[in-house]
């Protein structure tokens, strides 16, 4: 790999990860090419189990959709050493999604244990694994409702939280992150579509081509986006474009963009490493844990490698 990605990895594998950060460390250094660290990540979510399908687990009251960022990874295991566990954790997760999670009367599964409640961001932590499993078909109908739920027809983007009870959005705003969620789990779907779905993966290739769109509307000069896009008195970060660039590049990829995208994608990363420091820290991002103020991310660093890995493929 022509960037040395040595010092963003040694931070990320210095962040306390939840869930779902642990999912998508995983699968940044298997795709970076670093299958041994990617396995460790796997082993460590495979022993925090339910017992019941989900893996990862950090917060028993918080973990359902979150965790399922760790199927992918587990999947990419399987391909490394063939060994039958690791495919069983990705197929049992999946499973999971498809009978037993707590889901609204239209479908669509809800984020968190107890609560009737959609965030946008979970669809990028329930397809992946679904497309890798055999369970295209209900990845599908969940982007579709994911879609029907949260889109915001006047700015091609997508609400951020939705509530069962309420009939309403609890938090409407457009937020950055949530579109990067959104654009990565569409150009996912489009890679791993069967062959005999043509027609559906057009129709999602359509989708990320407009959201692609919509989410440039809303760039900065300097390729940055404000935390809730469509307001500009909101903080400017870098983690949205990162999921944007590694949607671009994976989109491309799997012929479901223009080739002619991938100059979008290479600005925004190019832009990106001008905000790496000396000990590899990227910064300018949506912080964690609150993710409601300018910091670091264990998700930041993540989708910094794999728009590197992305970028080279």
């Amino acid at each position: 790999m022509n960037y040395d990605l040595t010092p963003v990895k040694n931070v990320l594998l210095s962040m306390q990860r939840m869930s779902w950060e642990q999912g998508v460390a995983a699968q940044a250094f298997f795709e970076c090419g670093d299958a041994d660290m990617g396995l460790l990540l796997v082993n460590e979510a495979l022993h925090r189990d339910d017992g019941a399908g989900l893996i990862g687990i950090t917060n028993s009251a918080l973990d359902s959709v979150d965790c399922g960022s760790n199927g992918l990874p587990a999947y990419y295991a399987y391909l490394h050493t063939k060994d039958e566990k690791y495919m069983k954790a990705a197929r049992d997760l999946a499973e999971w999604f498809v009978y037993n999670a707590p889901r609204s009367a239209g479908g669509q599964v809800f984020h968190n244990p107890g609560t009737r409640r959609n965030m946008v961001d979970g669809i990028y932590h329930i397809v992946p694994v679904l497309m890798v499993t055999g369970h295209s078909a209900f990845a599908i109908q969940q982007l579709q409702l994911f879609h029907d739920k949260h889109f915001d027809p006047g700015s091609g983007l997508y609400r951020q939280f939705w509530d069962e009870d309420t009939n309403s959005f609890c938090r409407r705003a457009l937020w950055g992150g949530g579109q990067g969620w959104m654009a990565g789990a569409l150009a996912i779907a489009c890679k791993y579509m069967p062959d005999d779905a043509e027609e559906t993966r057009t129709n999602l290739a359509g989708m990320l081509d407009k959201l692609v769109d919509s989410m440039q509307a809303f760039m900065t000069d300097d390729c940055m986006f404000h935390d809730v896009m469509d307001d500009p008195a909101t903080f400017k970060e870098i983690t949205a474009a990162l999921m944007l660039c590694y949607a671009i590049y994976t989109g491309v990829q799997a012929s479901a963009l223009d080739p002619g995208r991938k100059a979008l994608a290479d600005r925004l990363l190019s832009h990106a490493k001008e905000h790496v420091d000396a000990q590899g820290y990227v910064n300018d991002v949506c912080s964690s844990p609150r993710f409601d103020c300018l910091g670091h991310s264990a998700e930041a660093q993540a989708f910094f490698m794999l728009c590197c890995a992305a970028s080279e493929r």
